[in-house]
């Protein structure tokens, strides 16, 4: 297995091909590992298993890294997490990598509309830069969690995409049901179902819903006065709403039967307190 790891992440070489058809010279990679692979994300997170431990919950993928520190006052907030971060800053070289400032944002999450203005001030190797909608993993956060942002941004992607289903049903030659289908499973789900278990229980999913009830009539061909609830029916998709309630059950089920899943512990101790409920 050693020969096999060192095999892989040692003497690679890569060229660079441009469109007109010139390649640069024969270049050697020094250090990194192959990007794609599985075990790539493992030797990674072995590399930096000993990475300081913080008062702040980490929450890594693979080099993306995020603290999350809760205080109720903004002092504490912003000391501590700058503590963290520097220590964190000088942690990275001992093992040549280096912390990336111009990506570094901060943000703050809260009920309280009258700090909604309120920025924080943390810093390390200068100010970091404070932004209101931080994206992380894919997913656009706001300072309430509500995910307007988010779902707003997933509209505008869903609704051009329709647009090629619209065009893909009224061309010349015509597409049969089973083509326009398998064609929105490709393009239109495979952009709202990430990572829908965290933004499903919003009240702005109805912004969505509604992009998603216009592309089920491009596949079944209906016109506005037929029933919402039958367009699932006519075209054998299951509704956005059910599939949500999949994915959420899915992660719970991981969750649940893996003890090292992140959400173990909170899975664990949701169905001890419903099921003490029950007997009271």
């Amino acid at each position: 297995m050693v020969r096999f790891i060192v095999n892989i992440i040692s003497r690679r070489s890569f060229i660079l091909k441009t469109s007109d058809g010139q390649c640069s010279r024969l270049q050697r990679l020094k250090n990194g590992v192959p990007q794609g692979s599985t075990l790539a994300l493992r030797l990674f997170n072995i590399y930096i298993s000993d990475i300081p431990d913080t008062l702040s919950t980490q929450y890594d993928y693979a080099d993306d890294l995020a603290l999350l520190f809760s205080h109720k006052r903004w002092n504490e907030v912003e000391e501590v997490v700058s503590l963290e971060m520097q220590r964190i800053a000088d942690y990275l070289p001992a093992w040549r990598l280096r912390l990336s400032t111009a990506k570094i944002t901060c943000t703050a999450f809260h009920l309280n509309n009258r700090e909604s203005s309120r920025k924080l001030a943390v810093t390390v190797d200068g100010t970091i830069r404070y932004t209101q909608n931080p994206s992380y993993v894919g997913d656009t956060l706001d300072h309430q969690l509500t995910f307007r942002q988010h779902l707003e941004g997933l509209c505008t992607k869903v609704r051009a995409r329709n647009c090629l289903l619209r065009l893909l049903a009224g061309s010349a030659w015509g597409a049969h049901t089973s083509v326009l289908r398998t064609s929105e499973s490709a393009v239109v789900y495979n952009a709202t179902e990430y990572p829908d278990p965290a933004w499903c229980r919003s009240i702005h999913t109805k912004k969505l819903d509604v992009a998603l009830n216009d592309r089920l009539r491009i596949i079944t061909g209906c016109l506005k006065p037929t029933l919402r609830e039958l367009l699932p029916i006519l075209s054998c998709i299951p509704p956005a709403h059910l599939r949500r309630e999949h994915s959420i059950f899915k992660l719970a089920l991981q969750a649940q039967l893996n003890t090292n899943h992140p959400l173990h512990t909170l899975v664990h101790s949701a169905q001890f307190f419903g099921t003490q409920r029950l007997h009271s």
